[in-house]
């Protein structure tokens, strides 16, 4: 059996970070990188030292030959979140492909659809495709970035690129920031447009997106993320890799992760692709009070280190990597 996986190159956004992670822990025997210049982040194809290389205008149509001619001697071909239309072509020549795949992006009439679908959590499970539960693995050996006895309370939050609905909370904790205890600080990191946090507070202080993602966490005592509804979260997983406890509200999935549950509630009703999704919300005193808590007792979050840990250990690629190569040799018989 022979596999390939699709790739993103773009090292500052969710999707080249799940690929770089598959091609790096799982080494699949054909890569295939899609440079899709519209994305507005750069490409770093040199991540990808043996790949094939397309580019996405609009669709791939104009690259058939290449696709084509890349899986010719496979099996199965691996994806996250889209097959970029050309899952047509891999029925017609008898590859069988999957997806990992974000939930929120699924169109119900079976557009875009694989063969095979994994879902990287329990977040609308029930309203999926048929598919194997199949979580995204965190890095083996991540530098362990927490913070120690001495050092300043330093709460940190990833605003990341702008998304639908304030899908991280980043305006929730900007009116967290009002009455927040004078020990401690907020680090946010946005991508492009921000949110001003820093005029709202003189301990705020918003940042650019870094090169090396895991410098956002150092020596942070807390990741507030009051994010607003479910699906995978990379920054909750690289801060649990990193040493460094959560704070996400207590919906779906955020529950199966070692984090401090924020209490939500429902609020509005999002129309995506996938159909109607439910938004929760977290009042801003309550997100106040709980950071408010850990600076006047950070000791209080040594619970959620060892829990942490336990996770880590369960979830690293060392450990997940064989259940992947399973997944994928048992696409290939059917």
């Amino acid at each position: 059996m022979r596999w390939g996986l699709i790739a993103r190159c773009e090292t500052d956004r969710g999707l080249g970070i799940q690929s770089l992670a598959m091609y790096q822990n799982l080494h699949p025997d054909k890569t295939l990188v899609v440079d899709v210049p519209q994305s507005g982040f750069a490409c770093h194809i040199e991540n990808y030292p043996d790949a094939w290389k397309v580019t996405y205008n609009e669709g791939l149509s104009d690259q058939q030959d290449v696709v084509r001619d890349w899986w010719s001697d496979l099996d199965v071909v691996v994806s996250v979140e889209t097959l970029y239309g050309v899952e047509a072509w891999a029925k017609a020549d008898g590859v069988h492909t999957i997806i990992q795949g974000n939930p929120e992006f699924v169109k119900p009439n079976g557009e875009g659809w694989p063969d095979t679908w994994w879902w990287p959590t329990t977040w609308r499970l029930d309203k999926l495709p048929p598919g194997r539960l199949l979580e995204v693995p965190v890095p083996d050996n991540a530098p362990i970035r927490r913070a120690t006895e001495d050092q300043c309370i330093k709460f940190v939050h990833i605003a990341g690129n702008r998304a639908m609905a304030d899908r991280n909370g980043s305006l929730i904790v900007k009116a967290a920031l009002r009455g927040l205890d004078k020990r401690a600080f907020v680090n946010s990191y946005c991508q492009k447009d921000g949110f001003d946090l820093h005029r709202d507070h003189q301990r705020a202080i918003e940042l650019p997106s870094v090169e090396d993602r895991w410098t956002m966490y150092n020596g942070a005592t807390a990741l507030v993320l009051p994010r607003r509804f479910g699906g995978l979260c990379l920054p909750a997983l690289e801060a649990f890799a990193s040493g460094v406890p959560v704070m996400m509200p207590d919906c779906s999935p955020n529950l199966d992760w070692p984090i401090w549950p924020l209490p939500s509630d429902a609020s509005k009703v999002l129309q995506t692709p996938a159909g109607d999704v439910q938004t929760f919300d977290v009042l801003s005193n309550d997100l106040r009070t709980a950071m408010n808590t850990v600076a006047a007792s950070p000791k209080l979050l040594e619970p959620y280190h060892e829990r942490m840990q336990e996770w880590v250990d369960h979830n690293c690629w060392g450990s997940r990597a064989p259940v992947y190569y399973d997944a994928i040799e048992t696409a290939s018989r059917r």
